[in-house]
């Protein structure tokens, strides 16, 4: 998790994009296009309650609401760091 310490390790991570209904972008998505930088997509999946499970059994990592990250590593092995986006 220390390379998602700046913007640049953060992209060169493998992330679990979530995109509701199959759609193709992101609100981190749209703020990166907005710098004309985008990330490693590994899997996208529909819903946030997903992701918090594919990232504490793999060496992906996801962008989630706080509250949410933080309900979810008192039940799995998650590492919470903030994403180097405003």
């Amino acid at each position: 998790a220390d390379a998602a310490a700046t913007l640049e390790g953060y992209l060169r991570l493998r992330h679990v994009r979530v995109a509701p209904r199959g759609r193709q972008g992101s609100m981190v998505d749209s703020l990166l296009d907005e710098t004309g930088r985008s990330r490693q997509i590994g899997v996208s999946v529909p819903s946030f309650l997903v992701a918090p499970f594919l990232v504490a059994n793999t060496d992906l990592v996801a962008t989630l609401p706080a509250r949410l990250a933080q309900e979810l590593s008192a039940w799995l092995p998650l590492r919470l760091f903030p994403p180097p986006l405003e």
